[in-house]
């Protein structure tokens, strides 16, 4: 097995690939004669075809993008001897803006600074917000979508070490093959193929028409509601479990609402935390948790994490959605005994049934909580269905008392009547003396 690439290796590999005509990418890919079912069809965008290629390159080949390379330049090759101007061009394209080009254009005003990327593609407009790691800008596309752009932040790369930044880069990247992986759910955010303008790394994110869940106006949604934001969501990681990956942020703030049609939807962002749900962290960030929300495993050394991480995050997710207030930290229960208050202490018109689900899936240690989410899904949802059981004080026994006694009269008439009410062609014939035996002389 080849060493593992680098970041800028994939980077590239994806921009050539992106840039090949559509019969050109069709002959990389039956040069590597991947398996049936790997690649989609040619009628497939071509960035869903891309994604495929790469993924089923690095999974199933062990790291073997050199194979890839060494695809693209044989058909670029063959280009080139067919059409040897045209496959110069493309081999030549200018290297988008500079470093200091685009550090103005998204970082001082967009105004003085030329505020295109990809030679015009994308404008951007204005900052959205900052995350952890990432700064989210809105831009308008040539065709007339307006998509969000993430980029690094460049401050906060500056203060890590050469291996921090490297894994950020990566995790950054990762994040797009993710998204795509995860593609097929209205409750997911859709994602193009990232692109590199100078040195930072430009991810295209479906831009959603509203606010996160976070940013609501009604702190106390109604149970109804809430519970129909988390059921979506809870769909959403399905998908993502089913890939093998573990989300690790789900919270408020990485809830989005789309409206369409009339008809709005929660939608789940911010992947860059998702990992495989196989990993132990080997060691603890702090700026990658968000307390009240992150799970126990997420605070220690070593601790395996699997859906049932995310299953915490919702249950918290939906409390907080409910109360208006995040729950007590997994750390401060577990280090410094802290009571987690129950929901309903906070806003007594939430269900006990709903209490009962969000507590189950707060349990602190994983074993404890439901093991899936459509397991802590479907345990809700028989909650909430039960039929409400008859109380003592609820009924009227001197009611059925009553109906009882008639029944006992109506049963009795009809063992005595049944044979004259259901015999009408039996008739009775009035009584004959009876007939006496001649006597013996």
């Amino acid at each position: 097995m080849t060493s593992s690439p680098d970041f800028s290796q994939r980077l590239q590999l994806t921009q050539r690939l992106s840039a090949l005509p559509g019969p050109q990418l069709d002959q990389v890919i039956f040069a590597l004669k991947p398996p049936p079912g790997n690649i989609p069809a040619a009628s497939a965008p071509q960035g869903d075809r891309v994604m495929a290629l790469l993924t089923w390159t690095e999974s199933e080949m062990g790291y073997g993008l050199e194979t890839l390379e060494q695809a693209i330049d044989s058909v670029l090759a063959q280009r080139e001897q067919a059409a040897p101007q045209s496959a110069q061009v493309f081999m030549s394209q200018p290297a988008q803006a500079s470093d200091q080009t685009l550090t103005q254009t998204l970082h001082q005003d967009p105004q003085a600074a030329d505020n295109t990327l990809q030679n015009g593609k994308y404008i951007l407009e204005r900052e959205l917000g900052r995350g952890r790691f990432a700064i989210s800008y809105l831009a308008k596309r040539s065709d007339g979508e307006r998509w969000v752009i993430k980029v690094l932040n460049p401050q906060v790369l500056a203060g890590l070490n050469a291996i921090e930044r490297d894994r950020q880069e990566t995790l950054f990247w990762q994040e797009a093959v993710k998204l795509a992986k995860c593609s097929g759910t209205p409750h997911i955010a859709k994602v193009e193929i990232p692109f590199k303008e100078g040195d930072l790394i430009c991810l295209p994110v479906e831009y959603l028409d509203g606010n996160s869940l976070a940013d609501r106006s009604e702190r106390q949604l109604l149970e109804q509601n809430a519970l129909t934001y988390i059921r979506q969501i809870g769909k959403a990681l399905t998908v993502v479990h089913q890939q093998g990956l573990v989300h690790r942020d789900i919270c408020p703030a990485n809830i989005y609402l789309r409206l369409r049609r009339g008809q709005v939807d929660a939608v789940l962002t911010n992947f860059e935390l998702a990992v495989d749900s196989d990993t132990e962290l080997s060691r603890t960030r702090e700026q990658e948790l968000t307390d009240g929300f992150s799970p126990i495993e997420l605070y220690a050394r070593g601790q395996a994490i699997g859906p049932y991480t995310d299953v915490y995050s919702l249950a918290a997710t939906l409390y907080e959605l409910l109360t208006g207030e995040v729950p007590c930290s997994a750390k401060a229960r577990q280090v410094n005994g802290q009571a987690l208050l129950s929901p309903q202490n906070k806003n007594p018109d939430i269900s006990g049934k709903t209490t009962k689900m969000i507590l189950a899936g707060l349990e602190l240690k994983p074993e404890k909580r439901p093991q899936s989410i459509q397991n802590w899904l479907s345990r809700l949802d028989a909650e909430i269905n039960q039929p409400k059981p008859l109380h003592s004080s609820s009924v009227d026994w001197s009611k059925w008392q009553a109906i009882w006694a008639a029944a006992a009269v109506i049963v009795a008439l009809l063992i005595g009547g049944i044979p004259l009410w259901h015999r009408p062609d039996i008739q009775t014939s009035p009584q004959q003396p009876p007939v006496q035996s001649p006597s013996q002389p």
